[in-house]
């Protein structure tokens, strides 16, 4: 009976011990290429707006709206659309207030009070869409179960609705991050499997 040369035993724990660590790597990469795409997407919408507000073509939420969808398309930022313009909205308004803003954000100082009533309007229509459609942007089956719990909770509707709405919130999270975590698994696994044949 032949013996496994040591050497040999050693060879698979090390070579599985690699992939992982090769896998871990390129998540880590994936995930910030994404965070840094992201970042540049919003900078991009940021002073799109900055110059629309510059040339006035800014009257109301609809005009934002459009530019929004314009901008991100079907993608959005992976939240309610109306949360996202009110972050977003939220963030000019940062920018413009910061003492290391530039030329343009600085010219935009006068239209502060208008970019704050787009805000409050922002998250009015916010509230009015999750009334609407409560718990927006939770995946299916758990939409339905929250607005079935909803339904039956006739003794103070507003705590149970504020619990509700919070335990959406963690589920979209949850979702979004599993989507997340999906996308940088293939990634990997395509460059692990790309990879594999280099290694015998």
């Amino acid at each position: 009976m032949d013996l496994i040369a040591p050497d040999r035993l050693l060879f698979v724990p090390i070579l599985l011990i690699c992939l992982l660590i090769i896998t871990i790597i390129v998540g880590f990469y994936f995930t910030k290429k994404q965070r840094e795409k992201r970042e540049v997407v919003v900078n991009l919408f940021i002073s799109a707006l900055i110059k629309a507000f510059l040339n006035k073509s800014i009257i109301d939420t609809d005009d934002i709206v459009v530019m929004f969808n314009a901008h991100f398309g079907k993608e959005g930022i992976n939240i309610h659309p109306y949360k996202s313009l009110y972050e977003l909205l939220e963030l000019l308004q940062s920018r413009i207030s910061s003492s290391s803003a530039g030329v343009d954000e600085h010219k935009l100082l006068t239209e502060l009070p208008q970019i704050k009533e787009l805000m409050r309007t922002t998250k009015r229509l916010l509230e009015a869409e999750e009334k609407r459609v409560p718990f927006y942007g939770a995946p299916g089956p758990e939409r339905e179960l929250l607005e079935d719990i909803l339904a039956l909770t006739s003794a103070d509707a507003n705590i149970v609705h504020l619990k509700l709405a919070r335990l959406a919130e963690l589920i979209r999270a949850r979702q979004e991050t599993l989507n997340v975590l999906g996308e940088e698994k293939g990634q990997a696994r395509r460059l692990v499997s790309i990879r594999k044949p280099l290694l015998y």
